[in-house]
């Protein structure tokens, strides 16, 4: 982009040098003696996928010093960059008193998302225009690209469209798995954490999500990160943090393939790592957490029988893993298996780490937990006739 930019800001006049520190002096001093606009759109393209945000694709390493040559350097000129991603250069130079701006664009109101939908052919309630405009965020992207299924599938009835639940047909789900894929996992750990909760989550209930194995530096970094390619939001206190609407069904919906594909395949990873009903949670949370997230697993999976024995085997294999590599996984088949049969009677759950299981109202009879270690679970709030407790000498076990 160099060497296109000097030949057309010199009029075809000046020759390129070869060294990148002298074409980017050249560029400047071009910018000096005239007024252009240089756009350099879709910027988040030449980033590499799966790293934190900053890092370029193999290539295009020269587009930093380039970046902050032109923040750095008087000229006469002005760059606009579009991007999803903001570049790391321009964290440092930006400011309200220099040079660097950054904007950060809002979603349409009501009145310009129905001017949008209109002209589509599209015609709903207000409420239901409302609601429309809130799923998206107001993106006029995902808009215009929701518009043709609405219009072909449904008539163009938004009410229609929206009772029908999915948000994601062809190029928003596109558009969706492109802006996630290029996230690392860490950064994707977290997103499924936000779509779990559910709310705006502080930074300790963050942190105490994701383990202490994961250092608090990284966590703020991927937060950054992530703010960085715009897939989270801030939220009104501090240090929370939540998830647009749509991007908040699309991870749930991607959290739900991946777990019943686990479960099916009888490899555990996000299973073991992410609570997908969390005990300690309120209770209006934790309700949503069961019919809009466990439930949809139980009935992707399948057959009620097939999925018992699938669930009861992960059992099985958690049994023989150490309690430290278990995570979430035994409490996620409890609450699972809760959810399916109703009870929980006559489960063989010794020797496991049951962590965030809803064991209130549960009917256990005839099941074991011996030499099982219960951490953040729920319980029915009144015992009936403890006769001993065991407890470990650091009594960190009981």
């Amino acid at each position: 982009v160099l060497d296109q930019a000097i030949h057309a800001v010199s009029g075809q006049q000046a020759t390129s040098p070869e060294k990148l520190a002298d074409k980017i002096a050249l560029l400047i001093q071009l910018f000096r003696e005239r007024r252009c606009l240089l756009i350099l759109d879709n910027f988040e393209t030449i980033m590499q996928p799966g790293t934190i945000t900053g890092t370029y694709r193999s290539g295009y390493a020269e587009y930093g010093p380039l970046l902050r040559a032109l923040s750095e350097r008087m000229h006469e000129s002005c760059v606009i960059l579009t991007s999803r991603e903001k570049p790391a250069e321009l964290g440092s130079l930006q400011g309200r008193a220099g040079p660097v701006r950054t904007l950060a664009l809002a979603g349409l109101g009501d009145e310009a998302c129905q001017s949008i939908l209109e002209a589509q052919a599209i015609a709903g309630t207000p409420h239901d225009l409302h609601a429309l405009a809130r799923l998206y965020s107001g993106n006029p992207l995902a808009l215009a690209l929701v518009a043709e299924p609405i219009r072909e599938l449904f008539g163009g009835d938004l009410g229609a469209f929206l009772a029908a639940g999915n948000a994601f047909f062809n190029g928003v789900g596109a558009l969706l798995y492109a802006q996630l894929a290029r996230s690392t996992p860490l950064e994707q750990a977290i997103l499924y954490w936000l779509a779990i909760e559910r709310e705006h989550v502080p930074l300790s209930a963050l942190l105490r999500d994701l383990g202490e194995d994961v250092p608090q530096r990284e966590v703020l970094a991927a937060l950054e990160s992530l703010r960085h390619r715009m897939l989270i939001e801030r939220g009104p206190g501090n240090a929370t943090f939540t998830l647009q609407p749509v991007i908040l069904e699309y991870v749930t919906d991607s959290l739900i393939e991946l777990v019943a594909r686990e479960v099916a395949d009888g490899r555990p990873r996000l299973l073991s790592s992410h609570a997908i009903v969390l005990a300690t949670a309120k209770e209006y949370v934790r309700r949503s957490q069961e019919q809009l997230i466990a439930v949809p697993l139980l009935d992707r999976l399948g057959k009620r029988d097939a999925v018992e024995r699938q669930l009861l085997n992960l059992l099985a294999f958690w049994r023989n893993q150490p309690h430290a590599t278990q995570g979430y996984g035994p409490g996620n088949v409890v609450n699972l298996l809760r959810l399916l049969r109703g009870h929980l009677r006559n489960l063989d759950l010794a020797h496991l780490r049951i962590q965030q299981a809803v064991l209130h109202g549960a009917d256990v009879q005839d099941t074991s937990l011996a030499g099982a270690v219960l951490w953040d679970t729920l319980f029915t709030e009144t015992f009936d006739a403890i006769t001993a407790v065991a407890i470990s000498s650091s009594g960190e076990y009981w």
